[in-house]
């Protein structure tokens, strides 16, 4: 079993890897820069896209975590700053500095993704859904989404849906609209669609120290690649 300090040295020794790519410069700056903390689900792998956002920052240490309950227990660790999802930050109790948005707003749009033919949010009786918020907070976002309660299946990965679906352990899963195409090329599966009545709020970044202070212009100058990943055409 991975545990917290397990899946920080992993993480770590992921950005070790990273930063041997981007050169020894970017690594010198890495090292003396802000911390910052990522947990964002993506149809990428978590070491993918953290070398992916790395890239992008040369002079942050970036630490991209693929489970939230390893992403809540991290914040213990006091990074400098964190980038998350919406729903994260204010159960959190984190005030964002830099929001993202997709061009019509700051909410993604989710769907229920279902086989055969689409279900409505209203009779769906069981879900799978990314954990984002532990137990609770899940209960209360699906419930947001949908309008009812039906049972949830939590998954930590994006592609650990698919096999909820192939199983037919749900009768649909929820993901961001967005998602749909890459699930779809990674499965044989007749894949259907319905939109929820609400959707889910797109990442943001929470300044917590004044360290990282550095960290809102490099989030705002992150380009298209890395960005669209999360969702996002720009940030504000």
């Amino acid at each position: 079993m991975l545990t917290r300090r397990g899946a920080l040295r992993l993480a770590v020794g992921a950005f070790a890897a990273v930063v041997a790519e981007v050169g020894p410069l970017s690594y010198a700056r890495a090292l003396g820069g802000p911390r910052l903390f990522v947990f964002v689900p993506t149809a990428m792998g978590v070491f993918a896209f953290q070398r992916l956002l790395a890239q992008s920052m040369p002079s942050i240490q970036v630490v991209a975590f693929g489970r939230y309950r390893d992403f809540e227990t991290s914040l213990a660790e006091g990074p400098d700053g964190v980038l998350t999802l919406e729903p994260i930050l204010r159960a959190k109790q984190l005030r964002p500095t830099v929001v993202g948005n997709n061009g019509s707003g700051a909410i993604e749009k989710y769907v229920l993704i279902s086989v055969g033919q689409p279900v409505e949010p209203t009779s769906v009786t069981s879900v799978g859904i990314v954990d984002i918020l532990g137990r609770q907070g899940m209960k209360d976002l699906v419930a947001s989404l949908l309008g009812t309660s039906p049972r949830i299946e939590r998954v930590t990965k994006v592609e650990d849906l698919l096999p909820l679906l192939q199983l037919a352990s749900v009768d649909a899963v929820l993901a961001p609209e967005r998602l749909v195409p890459s699930l779809q090329a990674k499965s044989n599966l007749d894949l259907q669609t319905m939109r929820t009545q609400g959707g889910v709020g797109l990442p943001g970044l929470s300044v917590l120290t004044g360290a990282g202070s550095a960290l809102a212009p490099q989030i705002r100058r992150l380009g298209p690649q890395v960005s669209q990943e999360m969702g996002v055409t720009r940030w504000a």
